[in-house]
C-alpha cells in the first residue's frame, strides 16, 4: 500500500502489524510520542527503559520522556491496534479511594473518621489521607457494564447499578452512610450494599506521568525515576512511592507533556483538496453527517470530505495520534486522513478502510495556531465513510 508524507517532514510511522514470538509472555508494547510501536522483554535501568526482541541483541532504549504508552502487559488485540478502549485514564469502577486530583488506589477503604481516610492496598501497603483530599470512596464494583455520570461538585451516594443519589453527606464509617436529600430527606444506607459514597469532584489533574498498576490504581507522578528495581514516583497527594516492576501495568505521558485536542475548541471547516489529487469531496457541504467530539472517549469522528481546525493555545512541539475507520463501515469505500500545522501539511495517510488495521502517527513539528484535521474520501464516488482520531494529543514539551 502506498505511503505519503510531506516534503517539509518525516514521520515515524507504525503499522500494528508486528506479533510477539510464541512463548514471550513477558513481551511489553511501547508507542511513542514520535510514531514508533516497539513490542518486546523490558528492562529497567537508571533513567531509561529498554526494550529488547528476539532478533536484537542489543534492544532499543526508551528516554523517559519520548514514551507516550508503556504496557507491560499489553491490552487484548494489541496485534491488531489498539481499540477504544485500550488506554483509560478514568479512576476504574472497583473498590478503592479518588483523591481530589483524580488519583485512584485500589483496596479496601477503612478507618473513616471525620478527618481521614485510610485504605489497605496490596501493592501500596495501608496508607491514610486528610478527608479533605479524598473525593470518593468506593466499597464495591459497579454491577455489570454501568456507566457512572456524576455531576460535577454534586455529593451522594452511587448504588451498585451506577445510579447517582445527590444530597449532603451528614455521616458516614465503614460501616453505613446517612445522606439528606432535598427531595428524599434523610436516608441510611449500608455501605456494603452500595457503589460509593461522593464527596467532592475529582477531574485529573495535570502530571507529567501517569502510572497504572496492575492493581487498577492510577497514580500521577511530578518526577519520576528508573532502576533496576523498578520506579520511584513523587506525585501530589501521594509523596513518594517506590514501585516494583512486576506491579507495573501502564507508564503515559501525562498532561503536562501531552494535552488533549479532543477537549480543546475547533471549528469546522471545508478541506483543501487538490484537483489532481485522487480525491472525491463531499459535493453538498449543507448536508453534512455531523461530527463527534467525545472527551470520555477521546475520540474525533469526523465524515469523510470534511475537516476541522482545533485551536493551539500557547502553542505545541508536536502532535500524535492513532487513526481508523470503523469497523461497521463498507470494506469499499475508503478515506485518507490529513493533518496542516497551522498552513503546512505534515501528513497525509495512505488509503484506509474498515478492515485497516489502525495507524500510530507521530511527528515533531512546531504547531503555533492550529492543528487541522482533514478526512477525504478516496476514489471517484464521495461517500461520508467515518474516520476515527483516536486519542489526538499535542505535545506540550
Amino acid at each position: 500500500m502506498p505511503f505519503h508524507a510531506s516534503r517539509a517532514l518525516t514521520l515515524s510511522i507504525a503499522l500494528f502489524a508486528s506479533l510477539p514470538l510464541a512463548g514471550q509472555a513477558s513481551d511489553a508494547l511501547a508507542l511513542t510520542l514520535d510514531g514508533k510501536r516497539i513490542i518486546g522483554t523490558p528492562s529497567f535501568e537508571r533513567s531509561i527503559i529498554r526494550i529488547s526482541s528476539s532478533d536484537s541483541r542489543i534492544g532499543q532504549s526508551l528516554n523517559l520522556g519520548t514514551i507516550w504508552h508503556l504496557f507491560m502487559d499489553p491490552p487484548p488485540g494489541y496485534e491488531d491496534g489498539l481499540d477504544l478502549e485500550a488506554i483509560r485514564n478514568r479512576p476504574p469502577s472497583a473498590p478503592g479511594l479518588v483523591l481530589t486530583n483524580g488519583t485512584f488506589i485500589a483496596g479496601r477503604p477503612e478507618g473513616i473518621t471525620d478527618t481521614t481516610v485510610s485504605i489497605a492496598s496490596s501493592r501500596l501497603g495501608n496508607l491514610r489521607f486528610p478527608r479533605q483530599q479524598v473525593a470518593r470512596v468506593q466499597f464495591n464494583y459497579v454491577s455489570g457494564s454501568a456507566r457512572v455520570v456524576l455531576p460535577e461538585s454534586a455529593t451522594g451516594i452511587v448504588s451498585r447499578s451506577g445510579h447517582f443519589a445527590e444530597g449532603d453527606i451528614i455521616t458516614f464509617d465503614e460501616d453505613e452512610v446517612v445522606i439528606d436529600s432535598i427531595f428524599a430527606g434523610a436516608s441510611t444506607h449500608q455501605t456494603n450494599r452500595i457503589h460509593a459514597v461522593i464527596l467532592a469532584a475529582a477531574p485529573l489533574a495535570s502530571s507529567e506521568y501517569i502510572v497504572e498498576l496492575k492493581d487498577g490504581s492510577i497514580l500521577l507522578a511530578d518526577q519520576l525515576s528508573t532502576d533496576p528495581e523498578g520506579l520511584e514516583i513523587t506525585g501530589p497527594l501521594t509523596g513518594r512511592i517506590s514501585i516494583e516492576a512486576n506491579d507495573l501495568a501502564r507508564l503515559s505521558a501525562g498532561a503536562r507533556r501531552v494535552r488533549d485536542l479532543t477537549e480543546a475548541p475547533y471549528r469546522r471547516r471545508q478541506p483543501e483538496v487538490e484537483n489532481d489529487a485522487g480525491l472525491a469531496v463531499r459535493t453538498s457541504p449543507l448536508m453534512a453527517a455531523p461530527i463527534r467530539v467525545d472527551p470520555w472517549e477521546r475520540v474525533i469522528e469526523l465524515p469523510a470530505g470534511n475537516a476541522i481546525a482545533s485551536l493551539v493555545e500557547q502553542g505545541a512541539r508536536g502532535f500524535s495520534v492513532r487513526l481508523a475507520v470503523p469497523p461497521d463501515q463498507p470494506s469499499q469505500n475508503y478515506v485518507v486522513f490529513r493533518i496542516r500545522a497551522d498552513n503546512l501539511q505534515v501528513f497525509e495517510s495512505p488509503p484506509m478502510n474498515s478492515e485497516s488495521r489502525p495507524l500510530l502517527v507521530g511527528f515533531r513539528e512546531d504547531i503555533r495556531r492550529f492543528a487541522v484535521l482533514e478526512v477525504l474520501p478516496y476514489g471517484d464516488q464521495p461517500h461520508e465513510t467515518p474516520g476515527l482520531w483516536i486519542e489526538p494529543v499535542l505535545h506540550t514539551q
